[in-house]
């Protein structure tokens, strides 16, 4: 028994260990995106929010989009990390949470593993699914979004359903729901799940889990964030026409039109490679559990009802909120794929058949995770480690030390238009906007950087910026520079 313990406390060290490695090489995928000016307008819609919270402005007004950041996401739970962010009013202190959240959840994934199948081997390459799955890793590389914590909260959810603590379930629960208004759909999914495989055991608590997931989704999505919106009108979850932005005629146009969910998740290239990649990072071992069929539903519907290709693709973070869910699907499928031998026939269910099984699924799921989410040189991680991805991605010259600079000697309370790189960088302060086009109305400076991400600009747009600003009376050129043109308003 001691020596056990002593294995599983070497074996336990050793995941901390790894998740210390890549939480380290996520932070300086975040840091190299925030000093190369490849971070953009969703970094900066979350350090000013954070900002806005620390100084006591609630509800939370973003500038950048023109409305109430929680009526455009209801991600309540930044207003916990406030004050923490008073004390390092940084960008980086965004991605920081983020990667930690979501790191730090390979663990309850490790442990269930570990309790579920008894294999440490096992629980390893499910670390390593979990850690370097093509979900995470574009989430991590693109900017900040709460359904990154969403998922973060789910892999402790079930850790705490699992092990059956209690307090650490509601906690958890609590905590979920406040990541985003979508995370209740999960939350009802997982209710669902508990009540057909648990019913006689939970019926009860999967009842009350499920009732209150929906009236959470509802109240929040129908009548709270409403109020935070210029229109008032409800942010359906699900990209639907306009006539069914209401909960009765949602639900039934979700039942009537399922030729619309299943041409797009497969018409595409695009989509049948994303949904491919998703099973197949986990070895398609999820495909064995009912779980996750209930659980990654919402995240299909949300996905693939939108016309917007890019929610079918496998970069930004679309993919993100499925990591616990898959993970948790495949321990749970590779638990059923022990069983099949005791259905077939009680003399072939020997511990060891079991054993050779769930090492079996340990090598697919290795093997899965290599393909998906290892092999192309586009994937952030493997493009840390390329030489020549790296000097391509990196290698450019950017006026990231101006930009610091202007940061710390422009007044807070000053108004700031910036290119989508900037953002981020000059985000701790109440009124900073997006340059998308020639400054509408007046405001104290405008900062084009020529070099990083000028997205929704091309060059030659910004290029023309720069030469009407140069020739409007109402500003004054400050800083001209090859990369850099900063205009202060007269």
């Amino acid at each position: 028994m001691q020596k056990e313990q002593v294995q599983y406390s070497f074996l336990a060290l050793f995941v901390w260990l790894l998740i210390a490695v890549f939480s380290a090489a996520y932070i300086y995928i975040g840091y190299l995106n925030l000093t190369h000016l490849r971070a953009g307008v969703d970094l900066g819609t979350y350090t000013q929010l954070l900002h806005n919270v620390s100084e006591n402005r609630v509800p939370p007004f973003n500038t950048l989009k023109e409305m109430v950041a929680w009526g455009d996401h209801a991600h309540f739970i930044l207003a916990i990390f406030a004050p923490l962010f008073s004390l390092w009013p940084h960008p980086m202190f965004v991605v920081v949470l983020q990667v930690i959240a979501l790191t730090t959840s390979a663990w309850p994934i490790f442990a269930i593993a570990r309790k579920k199948l008894g294999s440490a081997f096992f629980a390893l390459a499910m670390t390593i699914a979990y850690l370097v799955f093509f979900g995470v890793q574009y989430a991590l590389d693109f900017d900040f979004h709460a359904n990154t914590l969403t998922a973060a909260a789910l892999a402790w959810t079930f850790y705490a359903f699992e092990t059956k603590k209690w307090r650490l379930f509601w906690i958890t629960y609590v905590l979920g729901l406040l990541t985003r208004e979508d995370a209740a759909v999960f939350y009802f999914a997982l209710a669902v799940y508990i009540f057909l495989a648990y019913r006689k055991q939970y019926r009860r608590f999967s009842l009350i889990i499920g009732t209150l997931s929906l009236i959470y989704f509802f109240a929040v999505t129908y009548f709270i964030m409403p109020h935070w919106q210029a229109s008032g009108t409800p942010l359906a979850y699900f990209d639907v026409p306009e006539s069914t932005r209401n909960p009765v005629a949602l639900a039934w146009w979700i039942i009537t039109n399922p030729k619309t969910i299943l041409q797009n998740m497969t018409e595409s290239d695009v989509a049948r490679r994303t949904m491919r990649y998703l099973f197949q990072s986990f070895g398609f071992l999820p495909l064995a559990s009912p779980f996750t069929y209930l659980l990654a539903a919402p995240n299909f519907l949300a996905r693939f009802l939108s016309p917007e290709g890019q929610r079918h693709m496998m970069n930004f973070h679309y993919s993100v909120s499925l990591v616990s869910i898959l993970a948790y699907g495949a321990i749970l499928g590779t638990a059923t794929l022990t069983s099949i031998p005791s259905w077939i026939s009680r003399r072939t269910s020997s511990p060891a058949l079991k054993k050779y099984i769930i090492w079996a699924a340990a090598v697919v799921l290795l093997v899965g995770t290599l393909i998906s989410s290892w092999r192309d040189i586009d994937l952030p991680l493997r493009q840390l480690l390329s030489e020549e991805a790296f000097n391509h991605r990196y290698g450019l010259e950017v006026p990231y030390a101006e930009v610091l600079q202007l940061r710390n000697s422009i007044s807070p309370e000053d108004s700031v238009v910036a290119t989508s790189g900037a953002i981020p960088l000059l985000a701790v302060r109440e009124e900073i906007y997006l340059l998308q086009e020639m400054p509408v109305k007046p405001v104290d400076w405008v900062i084009l950087t020529l070099r990083g991400n000028t997205w929704p600009l091309s060059q030659a747009e910004l290029v023309e910026t720069v030469r009407s600003l140069r020739s409007s009376p109402e500003y004054e050129l400050v800083v001209g520079s090859t990369y850099l043109a900063v205009f202060h308003h007269r």
